[in-house]
């Protein structure tokens, strides 16, 4: 009974100490690069970069263990604070004269301007990771497929509102679309297959993104495939039983298949999405204090248990500009 409770307790520990060197790679990567930005992301932005470190990172654990590789949490911090960086200039229409010169920096085809701060840290961030990717080649047109998704989001922020169809689809390919840039950034055999495979996938990951997002996209004035209550954890169910099952079909094939330990832990990250955005609809309604109260309990909580940061429960403080 012991080794049995024992084996059960390793994935978690396991994971828990993976999301304790992601946190520390954080760490290093401020005090030697990110402290450049904190003029222009606030406490509440740079938190919401934490929780987008720790996701796409816990995320490339999974895949590595279902791959049975090596995983690189240097690479998963880089590969998520990209994406975090790049989503906050996307997300504020002021900031469009500089998304043009910031993709060609990203790609590397464009030398940074020593002048302009964020040239100059997305260079340096992106240089780090086209030396650690498993083939430089293959990941770029997932790259610029990426970047040509993000540029379509801003429609959400339109001055006339989407269609529904265009709106799923673009919430869709947002998630899918960087699903794949991860995986291939990672696994140099990631093929059309596995990318078919991950259509449902991504799209539950982009709509749960959406659903921790939806008062900061309401305040923002963008469009969400996020509807009220009952009917938004209601779809998010309906896209987490359609990413299972396409997850099970590709990856549950051979023997000792481990896509099981990935399911189990989507099924908590699924869980803590849900109760987490509950949470934070009741806790608006309570005093600025109280709110203040729990949010040190959070923070004091992903302290001691850093797969904490991977699903937070409750409401984080909310960044100036919102976030998507």
């Amino acid at each position: 009974m012991r080794t049995t409770r024992r084996r059960r307790a390793l994935p978690w520990r396991t994971a828990n100490a993976e999301c304790a060197r992601a946190a520390h790679e954080l760490g290093r990567l401020r005090d030697e690069l990110l402290f450049h930005l904190d003029s222009h992301l606030g406490v509440a932005e740079r938190r919401h970069l934490a929780h987008t470190v720790h996701r796409i990172n816990a995320l490339l654990f999974l895949y590595a263990t279902l791959r049975r590789a090596p995983h690189d949490t240097r690479l998963g911090v880089l590969l998520g604070t990209v994406t975090h960086l790049l989503d906050h200039v996307y997300d504020r229409p002021a900031a469009g004269a500089r998304t043009g010169p910031l993709e060609e920096v990203v790609l590397g085809t464009r030398v940074p301007d020593p002048g302009d701060v964020w040239q100059s840290v997305l260079g340096e961030l992106a240089a780090r990771c086209w030396t650690s990717v498993a083939d430089a080649d293959a990941v770029r047109p997932y790259l610029v497929r990426m970047l040509a998704t993000q540029r379509r989001s801003r429609e959400q922020m339109g001055p006339s509102a989407m269609e529904p169809a265009a709106l799923e689809e673009l919430t869709s390919d947002k998630g899918h679309h960087s699903l794949c840039l991860y995986f291939a950034a990672v696994n140099a055999g990631f093929g059309p297959a596995e990318e078919s495979a991950l259509r449902s996938f991504g799209s539950y990951l982009q709509y749960m993104d959406d659903l921790e997002d939806r008062y900061e996209d309401r305040a923002d004035g963008r469009v969400s495939p996020v509807g009220p209550g009952f009917r938004a954890v209601r779809e998010a169910g309906r896209r987490f039983a359609a990413a299972r099952r396409d997850l099970a079909d590709f990856y549950g094939r051979g023997p000792g298949a481990r896509h099981r330990m990935l399911l189990a832990w989507l099924t908590l990250f699924h869980i803590g999405v849900v109760v987490g955005a509950a949470c934070e609809t009741a806790e608006r309604r309570l005093p600025a204090p109280v709110r203040r109260t729990l949010d040190r309990g959070r923070r004091g909580l992903a302290a001691r248990v850093p797969f904490f940061e991977v699903a937070p429960v409750g409401a984080p403080p909310q960044p100036a500009g919102g976030q998507s």
